[in-house]
C-alpha cells in the first residue's frame, strides 16, 4: 500500500483494494500502526514540494 500511495494517484480506498483491504478505514489503521502516520500523511511526504 505504501507503495502504491508513493507512487500512483490512487485514493486511499483503491490503494487499500489492490493489496487486499476489503475496509479503508481498518486499513488506514493498519498503516498508521505500522508506518507512525496516516495513509494520507505518508503520501503527502513522498510528493516533492510545489514550485512556485
Amino acid at each position: 500500500m505504501a507503495r502504491l500511495l508513493a507512487s500512483t494517484d490512487l485514493s486511499i480506498a483503491e490503494a487499500a483494494r489492490s493489496v487486499g483491504w476489503k475496509n479503508q478505514f481498518h486499513a488506514s489503521q493498519c498503516f498508521h500502526a505500522a508506518y507512525g502516520i496516516s495513509p494520507t500523511e505518508y503520501r503527502r511526504r513522498q510528493l516533492p514540494p510545489p514550485v512556485h
